[in-house]
């Protein structure tokens, strides 16, 4: 600490912090910085790709030609948030989705500036753990991962168990 005398007589302190400090406060900094590049350059390459390989195709009849569809990443989360759905919401029946059948890309839309999002809305038919089977419909939103750089969204229903119409009735909003 060191006492100076300031301008029209004012006093103040300077606290002086070691060497050490700064140059291991520098070195961290400049490694955060670089890390967070290098991740944002990785993953702009990815979410690219991915944006790329949205191209709405004009008939997708099986799970090889379902495109994003048939990803088993993206059926992975609709079963996963279906399970969870079932479970909180009161009145729905104890099931849990079994098997995807059917899958085919519907619509898909790119984005008409960089502001929008591209999407890709599918439809398949859920196979349930009892036996029955109900359509299923869900949309893939791309660029909606961490701080939206990467990744994407996944918004799904299956008839008869929107209880609270939060896809529309119907399923109209992912359709």
């Amino acid at each position: 600490m060191k006492h100076i005398a300031g301008i029209n007589g004012q006093r103040g302190i300077i606290m002086h912090k070691s060497s050490f400090f700064n140059a291991s406060f520098r070195k961290v900094l400049s490694l955060s910085v670089f890390g967070l590049g290098f991740y944002a350059c990785v993953n702009s390459a990815t979410a690219a790709d991915l944006a790329t390989s949205l191209a709405p195709r004009s008939q997708a009849s099986s799970v090889n030609d379902a495109g994003v569809c048939g990803y088993k990443r993206i059926l992975w989360e609709v079963g996963y948030k279906f399970r969870h759905e079932v479970r909180n919401v009161p009145g729905l029946p104890p099931v849990h989705i079994e098997h995807v059948t059917d899958i085919t890309m519907g619509r898909g839309e790119n984005p008409a500036t960089k502001l929008n999002i591209p999407r890709q809305f599918c439809r398949a038919t859920a196979i349930m753990n009892d036996g029955s089977s109900y359509p299923l419909y869900y949309m893939v939103e791309y660029g909606q991962g961490f701080t939206g750089v990467s990744g994407y969204n996944v918004e799904f229903c299956v008839e008869g168990f929107d209880k609270w119409r939060i896809q529309d009735g119907n399923c109209r909003a992912v359709k």
